[in-house]
């Protein structure tokens, strides 16, 4: 079923790390740059592992910092493409020397553009939701992404962060789709209820007329999730097949699944 409103994710949905200036500094300081497809690769396959970390460890992380944590995912991500070692502590020290922060993500692909055009021109409602450092909206400007959505959440911003449901029902809200918020609210009362083992009447859950689509797991599959929401997860590399049947390769193929390839 089309979705009446899809709200989406920013970092890893519409824009990525700055994968240009990741391959520069690998041809300066180490002398071998991969290329900007296996750093897409490189990417998703750091998320992934840090999804199954997370989920093994209860929701901790590897680490306790956010520069390490970005190393981390850097660092592991190039590694599993098949280049060990190769991204050192050095880089991203290098990478925040460049940019002044580690999240600038500002990288981004032709087929977005097309996929949001698509996705606007059939009708459903797009707003935005994103767990960010309060300059989502500058980014998705400078992109030329903001004007496809009629609200961008940022978590910094609102001091509420994925996976609390609240960050889903402000951004629809304030598109004015109270009804809507209330509903995706019952349907996720009703959901944990089955979960707990109660009944509900021997009807199955309605799929919703909100959709989310992001690519972390714990902050956008189980976030909306728990929002009563369906979900959409950006899957590039097929890494979360035995995790869940609801993903997408990227937003271009989800736009292809609402509009009609």
């Amino acid at each position: 079923m089309k979705p009446e409103v899809l709200l989406v994710d920013a970092g890893g949905t519409l824009c990525w790390p700055p994968f240009d200036r990741l391959d520069a500094i690998l041809a300066e300081l180490r002398g071998r740059p991969i290329g900007i497809e296996a750093q897409y690769r490189a990417f998703s396959r750091g998320s992934h592992a840090l999804d199954d970390y997370m989920r093994e460890h209860h929701g901790g992380y590897p680490t306790h910092d956010s520069f390490s944590l970005n190393h981390w995912v850097y660092e592991e991500g190039i590694a599993r493409e098949g280049f060990a070692g190769l991204w050192t502590r050095e880089c991203t020290e290098e990478l925040f020397r460049r940019d002044r922060r580690l999240g600038k993500w500002d990288y981004t692909f032709p087929w977005v553009r097309d996929a949001l055009d698509r996705l606007k021109a059939s009708g459903i409602r797009l707003g935005l939701v994103s767990n960010s450092d309060g300059l989502v909206k500058q980014l998705l400007a400078s992109l030329g992404y903001a004007g496809y959505f009629e609200t961008i959440v940022d978590s910094y911003v609102e001091q509420v962060y994925k996976p609390e449901p609240q960050i889903f029902y402000l951004a629809l809200e304030r598109m004015g789709l109270i009804k809507l918020a209330d509903a995706a609210y019952r349907a996720a009362e009703g959901s944990a209820r089955v979960s707990a083992g109660e009944t509900n009447g021997g009807q199955g859950r309605p799929p919703s007329p909100v959709m989310y689509v992001g690519d972390n797991w714990r902050s956008d599959y189980e976030g909306a999730t728990r929002a009563g929401l369906d979900i959409r997860l950006i899957d590039p590399l097929g890494l979360f097949a035995s995790w869940t049947d609801k993903r997408v390769r990227d937003i271009a193929a989800l736009a292809d699944e609402l509009c009609g390839g």
